[in-house]
C-alpha cells in the first residue's frame, strides 16, 4: 500500500510540472518584441518634418545581410536614376518646345506648321512614356529584391506613428513610401 501512494502523488505531479514547463517555455523562451517609430520627411528646403498624415504604407523587412541587400539595390539606382534624370530633363525641354510650338500666333504667322505641332506633342508622349517605363523597370527589379524579405506591412497613424507588435528577434529594415 505504502508504494502505491507514492506512485499516485507522482502521476499527480507530472501533469503539473509539464503545464508549467508548457507555459515558461511559451511566455519566457519566445522573443518577441515591437519595432515601432514615426515616420519623417525632408521637404525640398530641407527642414525635416514628421509626417501628418494617415495611411502612410509601412513595411518591414526581415535582412540577415543588409549591405547584400543594400548594395544591390544601389546597383539598380545607379543603373536607372541618372538615365530617368536625363529623361525627364530631354521631356521637360520638349514639353517647352511643343508649347512654343503651340502658341497660336507662330501658328498663324507660319512659323510653325500644324504638322510641327502635332510632331512635338507626340515626341513629348513618346519620351514620357519611355520614363515611366523605366521607373517600372526600376521598381519591378527594387521590388524583386525586397518582396522575398517582406515580414509585415502596415499604415500610420495621423501622427506619423507605426508599431509592429510580436515580432521574432533578427534584424529588420523600414521602408516607408507614399
Amino acid at each position: 500500500p505504502a508504494a502505491s501512494v507514492r506512485s499516485r502523488k507522482r502521476r499527480r505531479l507530472f501533469p503539473w510540472l509539464l503545464v508549467c514547463v508548457v507555459f515558461i517555455t511559451k511566455y519566457y523562451f519566445q522573443e518577441e518584441g515591437k519595432v515601432f517609430g514615426d515616420i519623417y520627411v525632408t521637404m525640398k528646403s530641407g527642414d525635416i518634418k514628421r509626417v501628418a498624415v494617415a495611411g502612410v504604407d509601412v513595411v518591414l523587412y526581415k535582412v540577415d545581410n543588409p549591405a547584400d541587400v543594400l548594395q544591390q539595390i544601389e546597383n539598380i539606382h545607379e543603373q536607372y536614376l541618372k538615365p530617368i534624370e536625363e529623361a525627364v530633363k530631354e521631356l521637360g525641354e520638349s514639353v517647352e518646345l511643343a508649347q512654343n510650338r503651340m502658341d497660336t500666333h507662330k501658328v498663324v504667322r507660319g512659323v510653325y506648321s500644324k504638322k510641327q505641332v502635332e510632331e512635338g506633342l507626340h515626341e513629348a508622349k513618346e519620351k514620357q512614356l519611355r520614363i515611366e517605363q523605366m521607373k517600372a523597370e526600376h521598381n519591378s527589379k527594387i521590388n524583386d529584391i525586397l518582396t522575398p524579405l517582406l515580414f509585415k506591412k502596415g499604415n500610420t497613424d495621423v501622427n506619423g506613428h507605426y508599431e509592429f507588435t510580436d515580432i521574432p528577434y533578427g534584424k529588420y529594415y523600414v521602408f516607408s513610401k507614399h
